[in-house]
């Protein structure tokens, strides 16, 4: 173990954990395998929930070490990747279904009488 890991051991056992369950989920993300995703999500929010306290506490007392703040700060780094990740494909997944499954088209007239009409359907009105 390292000088400066050993000024916050909690710490550094407890951000190992969340590293771990980081890396699990940026695989499982890469492989788009859902049933890895949900268990690796599972995996890193205990890890999160058990170095909640040991780093809130090391990081209040400023026992934090140099190096592992920077671990930290490269684990938030790797949080939002992975959340941008997923916004993206979310973003696809909605756009394929938005393809596959298009809105339906009027059936009603509307106020000013004349029938709805979807955006795109080809046709003028005159």
């Amino acid at each position: 173990m390292a000088a400066s890991e050993s000024e916050s051991p909690a710490g550094a056992q407890a951000l190992a954990g969340l590293e771990h369950g980081l890396a699990a989920l940026t695989d499982a993300l890469r492989e788009r395998d859902a049933s890895r995703i949900d268990a690796a999500a599972r995996g890193l929010q205990e890890a999160l929930a058990l170095a909640a306290q040991p780093l809130a506490r090391s990081a209040r007392e400023r026992r934090l070490a140099p190096d592992l703040q920077q671990r930290l700060m490269r684990a938030g780094a790797m949080v939002a990747a992975q959340r941008d990740a997923v916004a993206r494909a979310s973003a696809s997944v909605d756009r394929a279904l938005h393809v596959l499954l298009p809105a339906p088209a009027a059936t009603t007239y509307a106020a000013g009488g004349v029938a709805e009409r979807p955006p795109h359907s080809g046709s003028s009105m005159a």
